[in-house]
């Protein structure tokens, strides 16, 4: 199956914001380079849908190209760094050593474009995040859960029991195969476009999109125990006040947010 390239030129847009509202399409991956982004897909898309959305950002859809099927993860994984954060902890692929600090938590993932490694400031603000809670014995959902690093994370730092959803079949293969990976068995990552019925847990996890998060607050707020804690990300600065404004209606207090570039991570507590 071809993959098709779509080359948006960003003009005076910022790249982020680009690469953030693609992402409501169907696209399974994304590069920048050269005041450029490239949006992947594995089919054609609504190219004058697209249009309409790159031009109101101020960039604009350059060109469109088919290219025949390939390894991406493949190369992907060649490019893939290993990255270190706050000195505490260590995401790596299997190919890269360990790191010579014992007291550092150490992470395998088997890199995919799609999917998180923790290198996109979303993944790694809610590492952040996730180091400046008290997670021991508290259960954990994690909503979107992608290579599942985030769960293993948590379940690293004490949490459990810890499960999650993923929309995409190929990324809960890549969470379940990575929870295997750093004998983290009991981690639960299941199929799904939704927020499953689940008993009510101590903290949610939402590294999505904004789309998703507003449409998904009111399901946060059910399956949350009281005070319990969601930390969303996935969110541009410019969307703050509407997320703010639809969590405080569902019953949540907001407690603080982190910043890189354009992007946010915002913590609510459920009151």
């Amino acid at each position: 199956m071809p993959t098709h390239v779509y080359t948006v030129y960003c003009q005076e847009a910022n790249p982020e914001v680009v690469i953030a509202r693609l992402s409501l399409f169907d696209f399974h991956g994304f590069e920048e380079e050269a005041n450029q982004v490239l949006a992947y897909s594995q089919q054609e898309l609504d190219k004058a849908a697209l249009t309409n959305v790159v031009d109101s950002l101020g960039a604009k859809l350059v060109d469109v190209a088919s290219i025949p099927d390939q390894n991406w993860n493949e190369q992907w994984e060649s490019s893939f760094q290993p990255i270190l954060f706050e000195e505490k902890v260590y995401v790596r692929a299997a190919f890269h050593e360990a790191h010579p600090n014992p007291g550092v938590i150490d992470i395998v993932i088997t890199p995919e474009m799609a999917f998180g490694t923790g290198h996109h400031p979303t993944t790694a603000m809610v590492i952040q995040s996730i180091l400046g809670m008290d997670l021991k014995e508290k259960s954990l959902f994690d909503f979107g859960a992608g290579t599942g690093i985030l769960a293993i994370l948590a379940h690293k730092c004490g949490a459990a029991p810890v499960s999650g959803v993923e929309i995409e079949h190929r990324a809960v293969e890549s969470a379940s195969s990575n929870t295997l990976l750093n004998d983290c068995p009991e981690i639960q990552i299941n199929q799904g476009d939704s927020m499953p019925e689940i008993e009510p847990v101590d903290v949610i996890l939402a590294n999505v999109n904004r789309r998703v998060i507003l449409e998904t607050i009111p399901s946060f707020s059910k399956y949350l125990k009281k005070t319990g804690k969601l930390i969303v990300s996935g969110i541009l600065h410019l969307d703050q006040h509407i997320v703010k404004e639809t969590a405080s209606a569902h019953n949540f207090i907001h407690t603080g947010t982190l910043q890189q570039g354009d992007w946010l991570c915002m913590s609510f507590q459920r009151s």
